[in-house]
């Protein structure tokens, strides 16, 4: 029987819509629809990924003329008036689009990731109360049965080892881009010389 439900709009249910629909069509096991839309989920955002670290990289080169216009205003005696606020912000707005910059759009992965994650996560999360024996043959290699944790916790530590080694291939970066919080993602000194 379809899947049907009161919030024809709620996130979780179109993840769990979705997912279902999919295994439909294609015929795969669930953990197959689940990893492909996982995939295509990633694929998709892709393009926002690398729009907001080319930013984050051109606000790193945009930094130093920003602290020197910082600097500038707070050397003013007093509040600075009004018209001297706003040719301080011309400048930073002047600045912003010599390096084709703008703040908010580090902000948008996030704005972005943050339902679609939710939406899945919750989603998958209730889809054995939906569709229970569906889910308990629709696994793969050792999980074969999704409504049931894995048993041997080779996904939990497969995410956590992808996750340090996405942090390690891009190091550098996070610590151009903030070189006073950067180290503290790593746990450890940056500053020793390799062998």
């Amino acid at each position: 029987e379809p899947f049907t439900t009161k919030w024809a709009y709620y996130g979780p249910e179109l993840a769990i819509t979705a997912i279902n629909q999919l295994q439909q069509l294609t015929g795969l096991p669930y953990a197959g629809v689940i990893a492909g839309t996982t995939a295509a989920i990633r694929v998709a955002a892709f393009p926002l990924f690398v729009m907001a670290q080319r930013n984050a990289s051109r606000m790193a080169h945009v930094k130093p003329e920003l602290d020197q216009l910082k600097v500038q205003l707070e050397r003013v005696q007093g509040t600075p008036d009004l018209q001297t606020q706003q040719r301080h912000m011309e400048r930073t707005r002047a600045l912003f689009r010599k390096y084709d910059v703008n703040p908010l759009r580090s902000l948008l992965v996030p704005f972005v990731q943050m339902p679609v994650f939710m939406s899945m996560f919750f989603g998958l999360k209730w889809m054995p109360d939906y569709f229970p024996t569906e889910l308990a043959t629709g696994g793969a290699l050792w999980f074969p049965d999704l409504t049931l944790a894995d048993p041997y916790h080779i996904m939990p530590l497969a995410c956590a080892g992808l996750f340090v080694g996405m942090l390690e291939v891009g190091k550098e970066q996070i610590m151009a881009g903030n070189a006073q919080t950067g180290p503290a993602v790593f746990f450890r000194d940056q500053t020793r010389q390799k062998p």
